[in-house]
């Protein structure tokens, strides 16, 4: 990239009427990001009314366009597809984009906003999506989708202390109510049966709670999951710095506690007891069958090995 640039810089100083190019600093979308900087991974070459990406010494994509009257026609080609994007604008709005092979039409109101977009393949009605704005605020209200003659709605909405985007298709209705900083609750509806609400809880520590009906399910501020709750059971993870799961304990409805050990990621043991009395201690072997000691008020009387299909016994020794 650097030889290419020196190239480009000599020739631009030598022949500055026929080499207009500036080279500007950029990221992997495009973006001007100041003068040109020779550490950074991306660079833009700004000539006349194209502009040209690259990454190294590789061309990601070039941009070209032309004025006609008050509509200005932007072509983008890649280099890793044979197909064109030609953008359509008016007095900043987008008009019609399209790839040769989709095509989609926008329409606007005399007020600017967008009222209709149209979606073809090969020439071909696909969708139309139609816009609405509230009378009083002016803001998107909702939406009409009409795919291959079937019609869904989305409808926007704002509370006092709550924002709700809605969907409707079919005989199915879901809402998504978002509460600032505090709680998500999604509600959905088959026909006329309200079915469980989820819920999601942002915690002071980071961690996500997901709730629905009975069941709890939160996640930790790296995203791993780190206790369940539901009617049958409760069980808490735990991991190590390499994100591994290392050890997972659960209590049943009736008291049980069964605490099982993993190492890189597989189970190696597991304990199982009722009031602190030991009741069943397994251990799993790599070769995937497992030995059980059995034990009677603490006191281990048994060993019985299963085989790898956890069905068949191989061997019972008692102690």
């Amino acid at each position: 990239m650097k030889r290419l640039i020196w190239v480009l810089l000599v020739l631009c100083l030598a022949f500055p009427e026929v080499f207009a190019v500036e080279l500007r600093a950029s990221n992997s979308i495009g973006q001007d990001k100041g003068p040109y900087d020779p550490s950074l991974a991306y660079a833009l070459h700004l000539e006349g009314t194209s502009r040209s990406l690259f990454k190294g010494d590789v061309l990601v994509w070039k941009t070209t366009q032309k004025q006609s009257g008050r509509e200005i026609i932007k072509t983008t080609s890649y280099a890793d597809s044979p197909f064109e994007l030609v953008q359509t604008y008016r007095d900043t709005l987008l008009l019609e984009e399209s790839d040769g092979v989709s095509q989609t039409i926008f329409a606007y109101g005399d007020d600017g906003k967008l009222q209709t977009a149209t979606y073809l393949e090969n020439g071909e009605l696909v969708s139309l999506q139609s816009f609405f704005y509230d009378s009083v605020t002016h803001q998107l209200s909702g939406s009409r989708t009409i795919l291959r003659g079937n019609a869904s709605y989305r409808f926007y909405g704002q509370e006092k202390e709550s924002q709700w985007v809605a969907d409707s298709s079919g005989e199915s209705f879901e809402k998504i109510t978002i509460y600032p900083n505090t709680i998500t609750v999604k509600e959905t509806w088959k026909g006329e049966n309200r079915l469980s609400p989820l819920s999601v809880a942002a915690q002071n520590d980071g961690a996500i709670a997901l709730s629905q009906g009975d069941v709890v399910v939160t996640y930790n501020n790296e995203g791993l999951l780190v206790q369940e709750k539901k009617p049958s059971f409760q069980s808490d993870y735990q991991y190590n710095e390499q994100r591994e799961l290392t050890k997972e304990t659960k209590i049943d409805a009736e008291g049980r506690l069964y605490v099982t050990d993993y190492l890189n990621g597989k189970k190696v043991s597991q304990q199982v007891s009722k009031d602190e009395i030991l009741e069943k201690v397994i251990t799993f072997n790599a070769d995937k069958t497992r030995v059980e000691t059995l034990y009677d008020k603490g006191v281990a009387y048994c060993d019985v090995t299963y085989a790898a299909d956890g069905m068949r016994v191989l061997s019972l020794k008692y102690r």
